[in-house]
């Protein structure tokens, strides 16, 4: 590459995602969209998909495009992505997950790039039929050799990647949380009024794509046996996935109607999390939740699961609580204990506040990407 590029400043960066909706990858996104300085990035997303995400970029004058696929590796859209980016003339493509770097390592190559990927957690996980585990690790074994530096987001799937294949060429950067959006201080619609949620309730929410990765339906199953314990409660399941179906009828089946409302997705995710006094994600896995972060920005008590990233940002019994999701008792049993005890949930929720503050901001994080494009095209 012509070193000149060194001296070009601001860098157009293409920052590619599988879906204009907005999740966990998406959101982070955003994040960097939103907080690169303009005088250091001038960002363009490519999304594989339409939705709300790609409208909100629009709005804030962000250059968007979309070329439609939900396919990995979808060869009948490269040679487009290939002219996009011809056209836009980027320095630089860094793409998120890994549909997206299968759609854009090509022409990123092809074109003589620098390319980044960012593993949102890996496309290889527990629960998958032995052929698709092996398919997708070596998927993943092969994306990452074609990037020129690979971004974890959990010190986890980078210590995964380096035993299962060898995994090189990495470094992590943690999400961070916007805290002016994510601010325990601001004003916020009252979503207990609008759900008829008496203040003195305890409020359980449960705030995911309702997926199997979530595990939804052993968090209902344990919500079972916090009722047994405790009265005075109520849960939130906000959001969709292909999962809600069968979540909705076991809630019927247990009879958990008065303690469960189901909630479809919002936008207003800070209000919500403004209305709970405990938050609770047992995943069956994580790369490094989001989701959990910006619950703790918002000064909340959090239940998760022990594994992952989440080990990378909870310390047990003091910034949160941790749980196994395979077992229905042990997801309760944090759950009723600080049902009944307020001030401890006031005690690790002030804590997990402080945690997210000194370690996982967004700016934080910005800025370390920003100086990572730097580095990157320093040794193209």
């Amino acid at each position: 590459m012509d070193k000149s590029v060194l001296r070009k400043s601001p860098l157009k960066v293409l920052l590619a995602i599988r879906q204009g909706q907005v999740g966990g990858g998406e959101s982070h996104v955003l994040e960097l969209v939103q907080g690169f300085k303009r005088s250091a990035v001038i960002p363009v997303v490519l999304s594989f998909t339409p939705g709300e995400m790609m409208d909100r970029l629009m709005q804030l004058g962000v250059e968007a495009h979309v070329i439609e696929t939900t396919r990995p590796f979808d060869i009948r859209v490269w040679g487009e992505v290939k002219e996009l980016f011809k056209k836009i003339n980027a320095d630089i493509i860094h793409a998120h997950g890994t549909r997206a770097a299968s759609n854009t390592f090509w022409a990123a190559r092809s074109l003589k790039l620098p390319f980044l990927y960012t593993i949102h957690g890996w496309s290889f996980h527990q629960g998958q039929r032995p052929l698709i585990y092996k398919l997708r690790l070596r998927m993943e074994a092969y994306l990452t050799r074609k990037a020129d530096l690979n971004i974890c987001v959990s010190q986890n799937n980078q210590r995964e990647g380096e035993e299962l294949f060898g995994f090189k060429n990495s470094m992590v950067i943690h999400n961070g949380v916007n805290q002016t959006k994510f601010n325990p201080e601001g004003t916020f619609p009252d979503i207990r009024h609008e759900y008829s949620i008496a203040r003195e309730t305890v409020l359980i929410g449960f705030i995911s794509r309702i997926t199997y990765q979530k595990n939804t339906l052993n968090f209902i199953r344990a919500i079972q046996v916090v009722a047994q314990k405790v009265d005075n409660f109520k849960v939130l399941i906000v959001g969709d996935g292909d999962e809600k179906e069968a979540a909705v009828r076991l809630a019927a089946e247990l009879n958990l109607q008065s303690k469960i409302q189901f909630v479809n997705f919002r936008k207003d995710v800070p209000a919500i999390l403004k209305a709970i006094d405990i938050y609770c994600l047992p995943s069956w896995w994580e790369g490094f939740s989001i989701g959990l972060i910006e619950a703790m920005a918002m000064r909340k008590c959090v239940v998760c699961s022990n594994i992952g990233g989440n080990n990378e940002i909870i310390q047990s019994k003091q910034n949160g609580y941790f749980c196994d999701p395979s077992d229905i008792q042990s997801i309760a049993d944090p759950l009723i204990h600080l049902c009944q005890h307020p001030d401890e949930r006031i005690r690790v929720a002030r804590n997990a506040y402080e945690t997210v503050s000194s370690i996982f901001s967004a700016d934080v994080m910005v800025r370390k990407v920003e100086e990572t494009y730097t580095a990157v095209l320093a040794k193209s």
